[in-house]
C-alpha cells in the first residue's frame, strides 16, 4: 500500500469510528474563544516579561551597562544577573512567530500559501500601526526623557541618541537593523521588530521550500546562509542572521505536528526529552559566557521542539502552566509589552528618586516600575494593538485529538500525501498571526 492510500484509509476509519478526543470537549483551558491554543500565547507572554525584567535590571544601576562597578551586595548583583539573558526571550520571540505563521496555514488544510496578499495585507494590519504608535512615543521619550537620564547617569543612555533623520527615517522603513550606528537608537528593541518584518517578507519562500525541497534541506540551506554570513561580513553578530534558521526551526516544528513522518509517527515525549537536552546545555552555555548564536541557536531549538510537543499533547502539564489565565493575560498584550516597556521603563527610572540606590533600586524597579510598565503596555495595546486584531480567526483542526490520533502522516522523504479527506479531528485553534 502506497503512503497515499495509507493516508485516505486512516482518514476514513477516523470519520468512521469516533475517537475519543471527539467524544469530549477539549479543556476550555486550553483553548480560547477563538479555538487557538493558550500555551502559545502564554509562552509569549513570558518571553515579553522576561525581556521586560531583563531592562528594569539593567537599570537598577545603569554604571554596570559599561562596566562599572557599583558596589551593590552581592546577593542582589546575583538576582539581578538571573535576568540578563533577554536574547534568549527574542530568540525564543521569532521561534514562536515562525511556528504560529506556519500552524495558521494548514487552516487550508495542506500547510501551503494560498493567498500571498491576504498574508501581507494581514501582517501589515497586525504589526505595522502598532508599531509606528510605539514609534512615535518612544521619539518623544528619546527627545525629552533619554537626554536628562544621560545627562544624570552618563554613558549607557547614549546608545539610544541621537535623534535625526537617519535613525528616524530607518525606523520608519524598519532597516535599522542593517547597521550597528542606527539599530539601537530611539527605543532599543525595536531592531528586532525589524528582523521578524524582513522574515515575513520572506515566508513565503521558505514555506514552499518546505513543501517542495522538504524541511532538512530547507533548515540546511538557512544554517549555511548564517554561516556565511556570520564568517564573512564583520558586523554580523549584531545582525542576528541565526534568527533566520531559528525561524525556520518554529515552522518546521508545526510542520511536524501536522505531518509527522510516516513511519515514526508523533513523538511528543521525545521532543520534550530533547528540548531538556538542549536546555542543559544552552544554560551551560550562558553560564560559560559563549557566542550569542550558540546560546539562541540551543533554546530556539528547545523552544519548537516544545511547541511541537504542546501541539500534539496540550495537556501537558507544561502546557497547562503556560495555559493559565494570568500568563495568557499578559500573552494577549505581549506585542505592546515587547514594543513599549523600554520607554515606560526610562519614564519611570527618570522618576525615581537619584539617591535610591542598591537593594532599594531593586525594590522600586519591581513593585513601582514593573507594574507601570505591564499598565502602560496594556493601555497602550488597549488603543494602538487590539483595534488592529483579526476579528474572527478561522478554526482548523489540530494534529491530534486527546488520544493522539495522526493527522497528515509525511512519508520517508519529508512529503505529505495530499487528498481530499479532511485533517483528522481534534482540539482546535484559531489562525495564529
Amino acid at each position: 500500500m502506497s503512503s497515499k492510500e495509507l493516508w485516505r484509509t486512516l482518514s476514513r476509519s477516523r470519520q468512521a469510528v469516533p475517537t475519543p478526543g471527539q467524544l469530549s470537549d477539549p479543556e476550555p483551558e486550553l483553548t480560547d474563544p477563538n479555538g487557538k491554543l493558550r500555551f502559545i500565547e502564554g509562552m509569549r507572554g513570558v518571553a515579553a516579561l522576561y525581556v521586560a525584567l531583563g531592562h528594569l535590571c539593567t537599570m537598577v544601576d545603569p554604571a554596570r551597562m559599561v562596566g562599572v562597578q557599583d558596589g551593590s551586595p552581592e546577593a542582589m548583583k546575583r538576582f539581578v544577573a538571573c535576568f540578563a539573558y533577554g536574547h534568549l526571550a527574542v530568540a525564543i520571540f521569532i521561534v514562536i512567530s515562525g511556528f504560529s505563521l506556519q500552524l495558521s496555514l494548514f487552516s487550508a488544510g495542506d500547510g501551503t500559501m494560498k493567498d500571498l496578499g491576504r498574508f501581507y495585507r494581514r501582517r501589515i494590519r497586525r504589526i505595522l500601526p502598532t508599531y509606528y504608535a510605539c514609534l512615535a512615543a518612544s521619539v518623544a521619550v528619546a527627545l525629552v526623557i533619554t537626554p536628562q537620564l544621560l545627562k544624570r547617569y552618563g554613558a549607557p543612555f547614549a546608545i539610544y541618541l541621537p535623534v535625526n533623520w537617519t535613525t528616524l527615517l530607518t525606523h520608519l522603513f524598519l532597516v535599522h537593523n542593517w547597521s550597528v550606528g542606527w539599530m539601537y537608537k530611539i527605543n532599543g528593541v525595536l531592531w528586532s521588530i525589524a528582523i521578524e518584518v524582513q522574515l515575513y517578507v520572506i515566508f513565503p519562500l521558505l514555506v514552499k521550500g518546505l513543501n517542495r525541497v522538504g524541511r532538512t534541506v530547507t533548515f540546511g540551506l538557512c544554517v549555511a546562509i548564517a554561516l556565511l554570513v556570520l564568517n564573512t561580513v564583520s558586523s554580523a553578530p549584531k545582525l542576528y542572521p541565526w534568527y533566520l534558521p531559528l525561524f525556520v526551526a518554529g515552522m518546521i516544528g508545526a510542520h511536524l505536528a501536522y505531518r509527522p513522518h510516516l513511519r515514526v509517527g508523533l513523538v511528543p515525549n521525545f521532543a520534550l526529552a530533547v528540548a531538556a537536552i538542549l536546555i542543559f546545555f544552552g544554560a551551560r552555555s550562558c553560564a560559560q559566557g559563549t557566542d550569542l548564536p550558540l546560546q539562541d541557536g540551543l533554546f530556539g531549538i528547545a523552544a519548537s521542539c516544545a511547541m511541537y510537543a504542546f501541539t500534539a499533547r496540550p495537556t501537558h502539564w507544561i502546557a497547562r502552566g503556560f495555559s493559565l489565565r494570568p500568563i495568557t493575560f499578559v500573552g494577549a498584550f505581549s506585542y505592546s509589552l515587547y514594543l513599549m516597556h523600554h520607554p515606560i521603563e526610562q519614564v519611570m527610572f527618570w522618576l525615581k528618586p537619584i539617591s535610591l540606590r542598591g537593594p532599594g533600586a531593586v525594590v522600586y524597579q519591581f513593585v513601582i516600575a514593573l507594574p507601570a510598565v505591564i499598565l502602560g503596555a496594556w493601555l497602550f495595546s488597549l488603543v494602538f494593538e487590539k483595534p488592529f486584531l483579526p476579528k474572527s480567526s478561522r478554526r482548523v483542526q489540530t494534529p491530534v485529538a486527546m488520544d493522539g490520533a495522526l493527522s497528515q502522516p509525511s512519508n520517508e522523504g519529508g512529503e505529505t500525501p495530499h487528498s481530499g479527506d479532511s485533517p483528522a479531528p481534534g482540539l482546535t485553534l484559531g489562525e495564529l498571526v
